[in-house]
């Protein structure tokens, strides 16, 4: 998970930059990368490949669809904010 909110919070400092505001950009791709990481861990816990040795347990599907849900509910935030933002600026 920390893998991938350090990716995402490249990627948005890059969509930041484009949007002329990297304050922002910055978290929204810290938000999409953390669920990409955890989306990533669970499929790796389901499938065996343990990624983290102290990490053992195996998520329930219960689990796995509330991480899905609030993975979606950040990519939809981060979309109406990015949104917001160019139609500001148009």
């Amino acid at each position: 998970m920390g893998i991938g909110m350090v990716f995402g919070s490249g990627i948005g400092a890059a969509l930041g930059a484009v949007m002329d505001s990297v304050g922002s950009g910055i978290p929204i791709g810290a938000g999409i990368g953390v669920a990409i990481g955890a989306a990533l861990d669970a499929k790796a816990k389901k499938e065996g490949r343990v990624i983290c040795p102290s990490e053992k347990t195996a998520t329930s599907p219960q689990k796995t669809k509330i991480m899905i849900i609030i993975g979606l509910g950040v990519l939809v935030l981060a979309g109406l904010v990015a949104f917001m933002l160019f139609r500001r600026s148009a």
